[in-house]
This record gives C-alpha cells, sequence and structure tokens, in this order.
C-alpha cells in the first residue's frame, strides 16, 4: 500500500531512497518498485537510490553509512520501504532514526509505517514518534524480524539435502557458502604445487587468504595430490 506524503515546496534539498537486504542473494527488486511506485505518484524525483546488500555484525554498511555521514544535508528527504531497513534491532533503529531525524536534520519518509514519518509534522508530533511511539513500533519491528528468521531456519531445515549440503527446491542450487574447490581451480592449485611455486606466489596468484590456503593444503595431502 502506497501512502501520501505532502511536499512543502522549497523545504527540500535533495531526495534519496535506501534499500537493504540481509544477504547478497536477497532481491531488492521489491523495495525499488514499492519506493518509485510511491515516488510516482507522490510527483518525487529521487536524486539517488543507495543499497546494501549482506550486513556486518558492526553494522557498516558502505552506502548507508556514505547516505548518512557524507552527502545528507538539512532538508534532505530519506525514503525507506519499512522501518526495519534503517537497523536490526531496537537500539540500532532508535539510533539511526534520530541520527537522520536530529543530527542531520533530514526527514524520513517510511511508506509502510506513515505514522512515523517525520515530513509536514510539527515538533511536538516528532517529539512524539521519537518517543513513546517509536519505542513501540521499534519493538514490532525487532519482533518481526525475529518472526523472519525463524521462517527461515525452517525453510533452511526443509531442504532436501545432496553431497551433504541443503538444496534449495525452487533453485536446485545448494545452500549456503561454497566449499573452497566450488570457487578454485583444483587441478591449477595443485599443477601450481607441482611445479614449485611457493606459497605465497600460489596465495597472490589466486588471491586466497593465508588460513585458507593451508587449508586447501592440509586437504591436498591428506588425499595425496601433492
Amino acid at each position: 500500500m502506497i501512502y501520501f506524503y505532502k511536499v512543502i515546496k522549497g523545504e527540500i534539498k535533495m531526495i534519496y531512497a535506501y534499500i537493504r537486504v540481509s544477504t547478497k542473494g536477497q532481491d531488492t527488486t521489491r523495495q525499488f518498485d514499492i519506493i518509485r511506485e510511491y515516488a510516482n505518484k507522490n510527483n518525487l524525483k529521487i536524486e539517488k537510490y543507495f543499497e546494501d546488500k549482506a550486513t556486518g555484525k558492526d553494522f557498516n554498511r558502505k552506502e548507508y553509512l556514505n547516505l548518512v555521514n557524507e552527502i545528507l544535508e538539512k532538508g534532505d528527504v530519506v525514503i525507506v520501504t519499512d522501518l526495519d531497513r534503517l537497523g536490526r534491532n531496537k537500539r540500532e533503529l532508535k539510533e539511526q532514526y534520530q541520527k537522520i531525524t536530529e543530527k542531520r536534520g533530514a526527514d524520513l519518509i517510511i511508506i509502510n509505517q506513515p505514522f512515523l514519518s517525520t515530513g509536514n509534522k510539527s515538533k511536538i508530533e516528532k517529539d512524539l514518534i521519537s518517543g513513546i511511539v517509536f519505542d513501540i513500533f521499534s519493538w514490532l519491528a525487532e519482533e518481526e524480524l525475529e518472526q523472519k528468521k525463524e521462517r527461515a531456519r525452517t525453510a533452511i531445515a526443509s531442504m532436501e539435502t545432496k553431497n551433504g549440503k541443503k538444496v534449495s527446491r525452487k533453485t536446485g542450487n545448494y545452500y549456503g557458502r561454497p566449499s573452497i574447490w566450488e570457487r578454485l581451480d583444483k587441478k591449477k592449485i595443485i599443477d601450481c604445487f607441482k611445479r614449485g611455486l611457493t606459497n605465497k606466489e600460489i596465495m597472490e596468484a589466486y588471491k586466497i587468504k593465508e588460513n585458507t590456503f593451508f587449508k586447501i593444503k592440509r586437504e591436498l595431502k591428506a588425499d595425496n595430490l601433492i
């Protein structure tokens, strides 16, 4: 559902959209479509889309940090589809919400939770959002995130197993991080050892980290391949 957001002429410098998914395999198309539809319906010109795929434990999101720390100015607007695009728990959500609206002086449009959007609201309304109302909905967002994780765990558990790995029924692809030999050419690595290349030369040639390299070497020795 798309919600109307009235833009007061002259108050907005730039409008940006932020899109995030939690893993590289997830699709961002739905978020793009929702934001584009919203912008078209409300005659908003989005200057740039910022997109992050996969996040670390320390909230290290390159595009988000670039937007909020370097680009965003007072009077600008950030559009997201849902509150949980700003963070993964109540603390993060509140910190980032306040960083955008209070520290940077920008407005937020949260399409699917319009009552949390800050545009065209009085100071009293904004304070209310930042306080009691926000605490309630950030808690709900955290609960929803936990439910999504549980659904994902259930889906993974129900996957068929092939060669000791979970296989997606939809795509037929293996689930999870690929093994070393799915990313490297085994024959070429063995050939490097046979030709007498040093450990350092092999690591540099194939851009292999030291821990991974010695794991490969131990595996090949165990199979009597080098």
